[in-house]
C-alpha cells in the first residue's frame, strides 16, 4: 500500500501532484465516484482512465478443462495477426502513459506464434505486460525467452495441488510436468536475479478457479506456490457453463443472504485485530453471511461488491479479432448456471480495432457514457433474485437498464474475478 500526503493550498484546493495523476489517467472531463463511509473516503479511478487492455491474442487451447467457456461456445478460433497487434499497441501509444497490456482472454496465450515478439513489442513502447497461461507450455526455451523479453508479470492457472485433483478439473494429468515447469522457471529466475520473489521480473502469480472438489487444496495450492517463488495468489469461484459444473459452486448459499448493509439498512460491526480461530472465526462468518457491514481494525470486509471490476480498473478487452468490449464476459455469447436459474449473456462490442483507433473508441460517446452509467447506477437485483423473465438475460432488467444491463453479472457481485 502506497501513503501520499496531499496539500491543500491557500484557497482551500486540494492540490494533487502530477505523478497521482498520471497513475489514475485523470483526463479532462472524466467522472469519479466517490463513496463515504464516516471516516473513510473512497476515490473511483476517473471514468476515462484507460489503465489496463486484456488481448485475448487466441482464443485457441492445448487443453479442454471441464471449467472453461469454450466447452458450450459454437464460436469461431482463430488468433490474432501480428500486424493488428502492432496497430492496436501503436494506438494505445497516443494515452499517456501508455495502459498495461494483459495477455489473456479465452485461449491460451504461449500457443500463438508470436506472443514473444507481441510482448518485446509491447515493452519496447513503454507498456508493462502481463499474461495469464495453464502451465503446459512453459518449456525450458520458453521460460528464458519470456525473462529475456522483459514480461512483468506471469500468472500461471493452477486448481489442484494433486494429480487427482487437478486431472478431474482439467481433463488431463499434467500437473507434474507444470510442477516441473515452474520449477525450472523459478531457478532461472533466481539465477537472473536473486532468491527474492519481489525483486526481477516476470514476478509470478498463482490463480486458482474455486469449487468443491478442490477447495481442500487450496492451502497446499499456496504452499506450492510458495516454494515456486510466486508472490501473487488470486482465488476466483468458479463460474458454471455446464449442470455439472454448477454442482460445484460455492457460492449460491451466500447470495440468499441478506446483501443492503452499503445501503445503510443493517447492522455495523467494529472488531479490532484478534485471533480468528474457533468462535471468533464463526461468529465473523456469522456477521459477513447476514450482510452486515464488517470493519476489522477499521478496513472494511465487505465493502460494496455492486461495482464492476473492469471499471474499477479502468480496464477494456479486445477478443483475436479486433472486437472491443468493455469486460471479458462480454467477449462472448454464453449462458452460465445458478442453482436453476439460467442466464443467458449477449456480447457487446464497440467497435473493432481493425478498422479503428482505440482512442477513438474509448472516448467515443457511446463509451463514454457506458462507464459513467455504470458509475452512477444501482444495479438490478438479478444475481439475488432472479425470479422474474427479464432476469434470464442481459437485454432489459427492472429498472429500465438495457443491453447490456450488469444486474445478473457475477463479476460485478464479487463473485467471479480474475487477475
Amino acid at each position: 500500500m502506497k501513503r501520499l500526503i496531499l496539500e491543500i493550498d491557500q484557497d482551500g484546493n486540494l492540490a494533487i501532484p502530477q505523478s497521482l495523476k498520471d497513475h489514475f489517467r485523470m483526463v479532462p472531463g472524466s467522472k469519479i465516484l466517490v463513496e463515504i463511509d464516516e471516516d473513510r473516503l473512497h476515490l473511483s479511478r476517473p471514468s476515462d482512465g484507460l489503465n489496463r487492455i486484456y488481448i485475448e491474442v487466441t482464443n485457441q487451447c492445448n487443453l479442454d478443462c471441464s471449467t472453461c467457456i469454450r466447452t458450450i461456445w459454437n464460436d469461431s478460433l482463430g488468433s490474432m495477426p501480428f500486424p493488428g497487434f502492432q496497430k492496436i499497441i501503436a494506438d494505445l501509444s497516443e494515452f499517456s502513459p501508455i495502459p498495461e497490456i494483459f495477455f489473456g482472454g479465452y485461449g491460451e496465450p504461449l500457443s500463438h506464434p508470436d506472443i514473444l515478439p507481441m510482448i518485446r513489442y509491447a515493452r519496447a513502447k513503454g507498456a508493462s505486460t502481463s499474461l495469464i497461461t495453464n502451465g503446459t507450455l512453459l518449456s525450458q526455451a520458453m521460460t528464458h525467452s519470456l525473462i529475456e523479453s522483459g514480461l512483468d508479470m506471469l500468472w500461471v492457472s493452477i486448481d489442484g495441488a494433486h494429480p487427482e485433483s487437478y486431472q478431474d478439473v482439467r481433463l488431463g494429468n499434467h500437473l507434474p510436468k507444470i510442477i516441473e515447469n515452474l520449477h525450472y522457471f523459478h531457478q532461472a529466475r533466481t539465477d537472473k536475479y536473486g532468491s527474492s520473489a519481489w525483486s526481477g521480473r516476470p514476478g509470478l502469480g498463482i490463480a486458482f478457479v474455486l469449487m468443491r472438489k478442490n477447495a481442500a487444496d487450496l492451502p497446499a495450492v499456496i504452499a506450492l506456490g510458495k516454494q515456486l517463488g510466486a508472490n501473487q495468489f488470486f482465488v476466483t469461484n468458479l463460474m458454471a457453463y455446464t449442470q455439472g459444473m454448477a454442482a460445484e459452486v460455492l457460492y449460491e448459499k451466500s447470495l440468499t443472504h441478506a446483501s443492503g448493509s452499503w445501503e445503510g439498512t443493517q447492522p455495523r460491526v467494529w472488531l479490532p485485530r484478534m485471533d480468528l480461530d474457533g468462535t471468533p472465526g464463526e461468529d465473523l462468518i456469522y456477521m459477513l453471511m447476514q450482510g452486515y457491514q464488517v470493519k476489522v481494525a477499521g478496513n472494511i470486509l465487505n465493502r460494496n461488491p455492486y461495482l464492476c471490476p473492469f471499471l474499477a480498473r479502468g480496464a477494456t478487452a479486445v477478443r483475436w479479432d479486433g472486437n472491443l468490449a468493455p469486460c471479458l464476459p462480454l467477449l462472448y455469447e454464453h449462458t452460465h448456471i445458478l442453482g436453476d436459474w439460467h442466464r443467458r449473456s449477449l456480447p457487446h462490442t464497440f467497435g473493432n480495432l481493425n478498422t479503428s483507433s482505440i482512442v477513438d473508441l474509448w472516448y467515443s460517446p457511446e463509451y463514454r457514457r457506458f462507464r459513467e452509467d455504470l458509475l452512477a447506477i444501482n444495479f438490478s437485483p438479478c444475481v439475488d433474485c432472479h425470479t422474474c423473465n427479464l432476469s434470464e438475460d442481459n437485454l432489459l432488467d427492472c429498472t429500465g437498464y438495457r443491453h447490456p444491463n450488469c444486474g445478473g453479472c457475477l463479476w460485478a457481485h464479487g463473485v467471479i474475478q480474475c487477475p
